[in-house]
């Protein structure tokens, strides 16, 4: 049997049923190359050979016997673990190698030799492209030698471009700057118009022969060797002027109307008269502006934290643009209960006790559930349409002085609400 330093292994033994009375012993003749335990372990502890003998002790049935297993030991491969690396151009980077059996490694680098400190190889900064990097372990006594290859990838890095934008006037030249690393240059073009002119002297990109509005320059840097080319985008704007939409955030109750402001203007503060603004609360509608501004009513719209959605879609003169960050608060309305105080006589079995229940606006809210609590119990009843809820009070027959509290327990439109009030019985 062949093992390899360090390996371990059991040995394998058929007893058969009728030694089971019997006793199985090892023993090795080099416990220091292979040693072996009581339950047939043998752990190979350094290079050489062993005799390892397996002995039955024997029974009152059977005989003693014995059987000798020839264990060799030879070198084991060293390990080294190094893996492929990947790098930004510009880097440089340590890479340890992680080994076994090995008391020191050897570097080379696309076949030169490579700095190697301890386990640490040092890898300088390299151009763009694939490296090889070999690793050569210098074994242990009783290990072997072994080579492992690792890519190393350096990337290229983007060249980096920036692109301002361009406004002039239809029928002249406009003209915007640029700023590049990793690159030598760039070339520039308007997306789909050929007919423009552009020119690009160093940095100085100039732009004519555009029919008035809206395109797009395309600007390509010419990419150094380490770097890749990048392409980025700036607007072109001609003749129309921006305009833009302000209003305030307001907040307001169910039910009560107020008005939210919103305001066009261009871009040299001149208010638009008669152009068309769509608002989205609930539901989008079409408002016209008067002096550069429109109401939009906010009655009936339910208790909730809405974004106005604003848009001018721009026409012949002006430039499109919207606004999302106005906000619209509806709380919630807190209703008016009105209960009074009342006198009943003892004898009376059925005590009706009627309140009313309002909306903030007094208007009636009918078919509206309220409840009753007098004495620990309650009682409930649902509003008429004058908003009129009659309570029947069957338990309440001992004479005195009782607090009753009347509530609402509010709903997706209105707050809760409960008032007290006193109940008299004599």
């Amino acid at each position: 049997m062949e093992l390899a330093f360090g390996d371990k292994t059991k040995l394998v033994y058929v007893l058969m049923p009728e030694y089971a009375e019997g006793n199985i012993t090892f023993s090795s003749n080099n416990p220091s190359v292979a040693n072996v335990t009581t339950l047939g372990e043998v752990t190979a502890l350094s290079i050489g050979t062993a005799n390892i003998t397996i002995t039955f002790k024997g029974n009152k049935n059977y005989e003693k016997t014995t059987k000798t297993i020839k264990i060799k030991v030879n070198k084991a491969n060293s390990t080294v673990n190094i893996g492929s690396s990947v790098l930004d151009y510009g880097n440089s980077l340590n890479i340890t190698a992680d080994t076994t059996g090995a008391k020191g490694i050897t570097a080379k680098l696309d076949g030169k030799d490579a700095k190697v400190n301890g386990y640490t190889i040092e890898i300088p900064v390299l151009n763009a492209g694939s490296h090889t990097l070999t690793v050569t372990t210098i074994p242990e006594e009783n290990y072997n030698a072994v080579t492992e290859n690792a890519t190393i990838t350096v990337r290229k890095l983007n060249s980096t471009l920036t692109v301002n934008n361009v406004t002039f006037d239809y029928n002249s030249i406009g003209s915007t700057t640029v700023t590049f690393t990793g690159a030598t240059g760039v070339n520039a073009i308007v997306v789909n118009q050929y007919q423009a002119n552009v020119t690009v002297n160093g940095t100085n990109i100039t732009v004519s022969h555009l029919n008035a509005g809206k395109y797009t320059l395309q600007v390509t840097t010419i990419a150094e060797e380490n770097y890749n080319p990048v392409t980025k985008t700036a607007s072109i704007t001609v003749n129309k002027l921006k305009t833009t939409l302000s209003g305030k955030s307001i907040a307001t109750v169910y039910n009560v109307n107020k008005n939210l402001v919103i305001t066009l203007k261009d871009s040299k503060g001149n208010a638009l008269n008669g152009v068309n603004i769509t608002v989205q609360l609930k539901d989008a509608k079409t408002y016209t502006t008067k002096n550069g501004q429109i109401k939009v009513s906010t009655k009936g719209l339910a208790p909730n934290a809405y974004t106005a959605k604003i848009t001018f879609k721009g026409n012949t003169n002006y430039e499109k643009t919207s606004k999302n960050t106005v906000k619209v608060t509806v709380k919630k309305a807190t209703p008016k209960i009105t209960a009074k105080k009342k006198t009943f006589k003892r004898t009376v079995k059925t005590k009706k006790y009627n309140i009313a229940l309002k909306t903030n606006q007094n208007k009636a809210m009918k078919g509206v559930k309220v409840t009753l609590k007098v004495n620990k119990k309650t009682y409930s009843a649902k509003t008429n349409k004058k908003g009129i809820a009659t309570f029947k009070i069957t338990k309440l027959t001992k004479t005195g002085k009782y607090t009753a509290i009347v509530k609402f327990a509010g709903n997706k439109y209105y707050n809760a609400k409960a008032v007290k009030q006193k109940i008299i019985v004599k």
